[in-house]
């Protein structure tokens, strides 16, 4: 090969080379940018689907395990002295520790002093005493009658619970909250005529 040879092969790397890096220097297209967007578009919104799913069911949990809790302690109860115990009164005043469907989102110790000063049933709540893990969202209720009494209407009516008049000692435990302020409760039902919890709009 000659040096002149040698010199046009030399120019000619040297322009590819050129050109090369001003490809790589020009940045992305308007294309590019968009396919991005769409692809970060549809990972945040399979990241918020999964995130409000694990939310709703972190919700439930709260209510299953006090519903299960207070029916031990009934159980209890009834062990003790053959009955079971009434703890709530009637109408809205009677969710414990508080009606939660104005303000869902926010948690409330159970059992505090401060609900022992402002709610009606807390000495009640107090006798029955339910393991509680933490501060709840949920409000709950917790009627109880004697053999051949009437069983108190829940608040919500749901098919299949076969409300009447027990020939044996019994009760009804409710549990009700807007988790996330929609206006829609989700709204959990137990009684001591199944085992069974009841559920409606759990994942509101």
């Amino acid at each position: 090969m000659s040096q002149f040879e040698f010199f046009q092969q030399a120019v000619a790397v040297r322009k590819a080379a050129r050109r090369t890096s001003r490809r790589a220097q020009r940045g992305i297209t308007l294309v590019e940018l968009m396919v991005v967007v769409v692809i970060v578009g549809i990972l945040a919104s399979t990241g918020i689907a999964a995130m409000r799913k694990h939310t709703n069911a972190s919700r439930s949990s709260e209510a299953l395990a006090m519903v299960q809790s207070i029916r031990a302690a009934e159980e209890q109860y009834r062990a003790l002295r053959m009955l079971y115990l009434n703890v709530s009164t009637t109408g809205n005043a009677g969710w414990f520790p508080r009606d939660p469907r104005d303000d869902g989102l926010v948690k409330v110790p159970f059992l505090t002093p401060a609900s022992a000063a402002t709610h009606v049933d807390n000495a009640a709540w107090l006798t029955l005493s339910p393991t509680v893990s933490g501060p709840v969202q949920f409000g709950y209720k917790v009627n109880a009658g004697l053999p051949g009494q009437v069983m108190t209407a829940p608040d919500e009516v749901v098919s299949g619970t076969g409300w009447g008049t027990p020939t044996e000692p019994w009760y009804v435990v409710q549990a009700i909250a807007d988790a996330d302020s929609d206006g829609v409760t989700a709204y959990f039902l137990a009684s001591s005529l199944t085992d069974a919890v009841y559920v409606t709009r759990e994942g509101e």
